[in-house]
C-alpha cells in the first residue's frame, strides 16, 4: 500500500507572494511558488484560491 505525506501551503502568507501577485499575473506568481515543489516530488492535489490554500502530496 502506498503511503503519502501532505503539505499545506497558505499562499498569501508566504513572504513576498502578495508583492508577486500585485506585480505579475496570478499564474506567473503561482508557477514560481509551485515549480520548486514539483522538482522535489510534490504533486498538487487541490488549490482553493478564495482561501489561499494549496494542498500537495508525495509518496514516501
Amino acid at each position: 500500500m502506498k503511503k503519502f505525506e501532505y503539505k499545506f501551503i497558505q499562499l498569501y502568507a508566504q513572504d513576498g507572494i502578495n508583492k508577486k501577485l500585485a506585480s505579475k499575473n496570478r499564474a506567473q506568481a503561482l508557477e514560481e511558488l509551485f515549480n520548486p515543489l514539483g522538482r522535489e516530488g510534490w504533486e498538487l492535489v487541490h488549490i482553493h484560491l478564495m482561501d489561499g490554500l494549496a494542498v500537495f502530496k508525495r509518496e514516501i
